[in-house]
């Protein structure tokens, strides 16, 4: 079951998911935006300053998600996927179009809805 929030429920969740991934002491933005506004035409997106500790993260608007009753859209599984990107970046550095960001994203993905589902039960 998908799930859509309020800007502020989104804030409530990330400064949650902050907390449980070890990340409360970043500043981490979250904002709902347009599907013109989200450059890599996914569900969300986010910008990493690992120096400075700081994220913004913009995740898709409802009103522009394209998916279907079999995959609807699910915000709190985006959060968490961009936040995890966090992490993984001190590792593995992006390299777009690459088979690691490809393998990257796919286990991110995983990790993300299987935190959620566990969190929920």
């Amino acid at each position: 079951m998908g799930k859509t929030y309020t800007d502020e429920e989104l804030l409530s969740l990330c400064e949650d998911w902050q907390e449980r991934l070890g990340l409360k002491h970043w500043g981490i933005g979250i904002r709902t935006c347009r599907a013109k506004d989200i450059n890599v035409g996914g569900q969300a997106e986010i910008s990493i300053n690992l120096q400075m500790e700081q994220a913004l993260i913009s995740i898709l608007d409802p009103v522009d998600y394209r998916g279907n009753d079999l995959f609807p859209q699910d915000q709190e599984v985006s959060l968490v996927h961009e936040l995890l990107h966090i992490l993984f970046e001190y590792v593995f550095p992006e390299s777009p179009g690459r088979l690691e960001e490809i393998h990257l994203e796919s286990s991110i993905e995983r990790i993300a809805r299987l935190l959620v589902k566990l969190k929920r039960t």
